[in-house]
């Protein structure tokens, strides 16, 4: 047993760094710390590059509408359509959720990918934006044209 020069407390032989104080025991190698990725920043990130997908695949479908007379066409179009928005208003908040976890996983030691978590952030909450005014926006044009018909 032997004493940590920096503290005093007593340690255990074969340790190569103080429990109390972390201080490296003279003529000891420091342990080599293995760095973690965090992969639920990156699943936010995809997540919210989803989302941005999602809201364009609605732009396209709502586009094509006016273009097909098939009635079956225009079925597939309506099916994707709502593919869309559902898509749309799921995945930005899969990826706000998974990009905080991933922020708050890597305040633990030996973590890495900050980055991704807070890319996820930035775009899930620009794509929850822009989905909730495409919503809105689909929702408010079907009331009108319902109601000048």
């Amino acid at each position: 047993m032997r004493n940590c020069p920096r503290c005093g407390a007593p340690q255990a032989d074969g340790i190569p760094t103080c429990d109390l104080c972390g201080m490296l025991f003279p003529g000891e190698k420091k342990p080599k710390t293995h760095k973690r990725f965090n992969f639920a920043g990156v699943f936010g990130l995809l997540c919210a590059i989803l989302a941005v997908g999602s809201t364009i695949l609605i732009f396209a479908m709502a586009e094509k509408m006016d273009i097909v007379e098939d009635p079956y066409e225009t079925m597939a179009v309506v099916i994707f359509l709502l593919v869309g928005v559902a898509g749309a208003i799921t995945f930005p908040f899969a990826g706000m959720i998974l990009s905080i976890i991933g922020l708050k996983k890597n305040k633990t030691p030996n973590m890495t990918g900050k980055g991704f978590g807070i890319a996820g952030i930035i775009l899930s909450s620009m794509t929850l934006v822009v989905s909730v005014l495409l919503i809105l926006f689909i929702v408010f044009f079907f009331i009108y044209e319902l109601g000048s018909t």
